[in-house]
This record gives C-alpha cells, structure tokens and sequence, in this order.
C-alpha cells in the first residue's frame, strides 16, 4: 500500500521519465500489483490490458468474466514522495479472460491477457503500443512501470544484459529503480515508445549506493503466437505498433438538468459519436439507488455537435433529485456521465400537476412558497364538497409534496385547491380504479 515500498524508488513523475508520459498513464494497478492497457492492429480503442498470470485472480477458464478493481493515476503529481496518499481513479467494472499463458507450452510465459466487459472509465487511458521483435535489446536501456507493494506508481530503468529461452534479463544499478513485490505485470518499454515484454519476476539485492536488482521479462516474441488473435484481429502480420489515447466512442461536452417554463429539461450534447446505441436516463434521490426513466437513441457515428433535450414523465421537482446518463453502445457497452442536479430557484408560489394522472389510488401533489405563507391544500369534488384536507399550516418558503390517497372514492374528477396567504390555484386530477 501507499508508502510501503523501499525508499530507493524512483517516482514515475520524475524528470527521468519525461518522454514517457503517455506510457504512465497506461500503467496501472490491479490486484496489488501492476497491469497496462495494450493496443491492437484494429485500433479501435479495445481495452485490453496484460499482466503477470499469477496477479490474475479467476479461475482461469477462457472467456470467464469476473468482478475487478483497477486503480489508475495512482501516482505522485512530483518527483517527491507525497506526505499524504494521492487519490487515484478507481475503477469498480467487468473483466473478460482472453488468454492465459499456457506452463506446458509457455514455461516461463507467465502472462494473462484481458479485456474491460464492464463500465469504461470516463478517464482518458493510453493502450501503449509494443514491438514483437528481439532486435537491439541487449545492452539497452529500457524504462518500466509499477506499483510495488501495491505502492503509487515508481519508475524503473533497467538495462538488458542477457537473454535465455522466453525471458530477458534487466539489470538495475544505483539510483535507476528497483524491484518488489507488486511489481509483476509491469511493462519493459523501449526508446522507442513501445511494450518489448513485462515483468514476471525479479530480486533485489540492496537499496543505496550499492543496489544491484535484476528484473526477468518476458519477451512478446515468444508470446506472439498465443496474443496475435487480440493484438493482430486484422492479421496483418504486423511487427510492431504505436500506442494511441483511448477515446471514448462518445465524448459529452455538456449534461445540465434546468426548469424551464415549469418542466424538468435535461440538455445534454456529443461532439462526436462511435456507434452510439443511445441514452438510458436514470434518476435518483440517494445517490445510490438508480431507476431507469427512458431512453434516448444516439446519432451513430457522427463528427458533428449533437444536442438531446428530454423531459420526464414525472414533472415533480425536489431538490434531492438527481440525473445521470447510461451512454450505451451499439455492442452493448456502456460508461455513465457525470451526475447532475436539478437547478431551480424558488421564486415564485406554484401548484403542479399532480403525478401520476389518472391514478390509483395514491398521487403525490407538489408546490412550491415564495416566502413564508399560511397554507391550505384540500381536495373537493366537482361539486364542491371538501373531500380530503392535506395541508393546514405554516410553512416556509421553499418545494413540498404530500400525498394524496383515494382509496375511499369513488371514480371521477377532483379539484385540488392550493391556498396561501399571497396565491391560489386549483387543477383537475383523474381518479380511475
């Protein structure tokens, strides 16, 4: 966890690793140990991450899909260590087995190869891009990545000094990093921008002047086989690519959720769309429980500024009320908007419609005071006849709702009547058994 690793590491922020910025963003932590987004022929922004075999924690059955955690941007903003833990990106979803490395075939490959099934991050992540050769790799110098003992993110520059059957050899002198426990799964990167292997296992020999560690990677090379079916889906027979920015399939510039000639209106707009399936609007007044209230089909693809404008069915306005959008897409994958909160300013006395009408037999009546009033809400029948008196106090300014329940009435037509001290309104509702 945070600061438990060994004080020689060298923070991932630092200077060391300027040209490697878009790398770190693509490395992250997961299981307590590290893992890092990779890119594919296709380029069509798959999140497919690799890490060492044994972090992974399923039962390592293809094609299983498991609950998992990922933290990313666990990492120091600067060169120095952070007195307090810095806050990370933390990511609750689904993951997909694609391949695991195979111990009779693969005896030192100890590597599982996986994909995000469940909710992607709003976040903006990197798939790094990887180089599959075994050219220029001894006496290199390389960078890598990780999170040992689960620790915020270090940076390691280790230089390749051997290589036997599937594993290479980094070797670690003075200040270039070390290895640890949670390291596993981290990613050997060349000066070219690229994954030439990732960790498996390492040691370390001491912490100061006189640190000597070696880390073992494991070569894409001897992998190739078993990734080729995910990393090359266009078969063509590539020998090396460049990573790329994950980019959402739909970015929301804009979600406000305003009153408007008396409706809730929620405005939302995309500047661009990748086969977006569309919106499922959801509500809440917990932030915790969401209900689904409609659906709004997307534009598909689209490079051009598109605007959506939804009002719900159910027009009563508290201010607990809160909104967030299920942007899914067309192969059933989806990421939620930010959360948004009815905007509204109390400013004027108002009866609303009753929710919902016809009804049976219970409705919810809202209003709203302008300032502080004597109020009387009743209910009457077309005749006249006070039927139900739900409100017969002070109050002050600000939005109510009360309950209305007709399980004693008959069928037909009611007048409700709100009464202040400044404002009267009646309305019709429909009682329908």
């Amino acid at each position: 966890g945070f600061g438990e690793s060994l004080p020689c590491h060298i923070n991932a922020a630092c200077s060391d690793f300027d040209n490697y910025r878009n790398q770190i963003k693509g490395v992250f932590k997961y299981n307590g140990c590290t893992a890092f987004f990779i890119n594919n022929t296709a380029q069509d922004g798959k999140p497919l991450f690799i890490t060492a075999a044994h972090v992974y924690n399923g039962p390592g059955v293809t094609g299983e899909i498991i609950d998992a955690t990922l933290y990313l941007d666990y990492q120091s903003q600067s060169c120095e260590n952070p007195p307090n833990e810095p806050t990370a990106t933390v990511i609750n979803t689904r993951i997909k087995l694609l391949n695991i490395s195979s111990p009779s075939s693969y005896a030192d490959a100890d590597r599982v190869l996986l994909e995000i099934v469940g909710e992607i991050p709003s976040h903006m992540i990197y798939l790094l891009g990887w180089d599959r050769t075994l050219d220029n790799l001894i006496g290199q110098q390389m960078v890598s990545f990780s999170h040992p003992q689960g620790d915020i993110k270090k940076g390691l520059k280790p230089t390749i000094n051997a290589r036997s059957n599937v594993v290479i050899d980094g070797y670690l002198y003075n200040q270039s990093g070390i290895i640890e426990s949670g390291s596993s799964g981290s990613p050997l990167i060349d000066h070219n921008n690229r994954v030439r292997g990732h960790i498996s296992s390492g040691k370390t020999y001491g912490c100061g002047e006189n640190l000597q560690a070696v880390a073992y990677y494991i070569c894409m090379y001897y992998q190739w086989e078993e990734l080729a079916p995910y990393l090359d889906p266009l078969n063509l027979g590539s020998l090396y690519l460049d990573g790329q920015d994950y980019a959402l399939p739909v970015e929301l510039t804009t979600f406000t959720v305003q009153i408007k000639k008396n409706l809730i209106e929620l405005y939302w707009q995309t500047v661009t769309e990748i086969n977006n399936f569309g919106f499922e609007i959801q509500k809440s007044t917990n932030l915790i429980d969401w209900d689904s209230i409609g659906f709004l089909a997307g534009h598909g693809n689209s490079n051009a500024p598109k605007d959506y404008y939804y009002h719900p069915s159910n027009q009563l306005i508290d201010k607990n009320t809160y909104y967030r959008l299920k942007q899914i897409d067309s192969d059933g994958k989806s990421q939620y908007s930010k959360i948004a909160q009815v905007v509204f300013t109390v400013n004027q006395f108002q009866l609303q419609q009753n929710y919902p009408n016809p009804f049976n037999p219970t409705t919810i009546i809202a209003y709203s005071l302008a300032n502080d009033s004597q109020v009387d809400l009743s209910v009457y029948d077309l005749l006249g006849q006070k039927m139900s008196s739900l409100i017969s106090q002070r109050q002050g300014a600000g939005i109510y709702q009360v309950e209305f329940n007709g399980e004693n009435l008959p069928n037909g037509i009611y007048i409700y009547r709100l009464k202040t001290d400044q404002y009267t309104q009646t309305k019709k509702m429909v009682l329908t058994k």
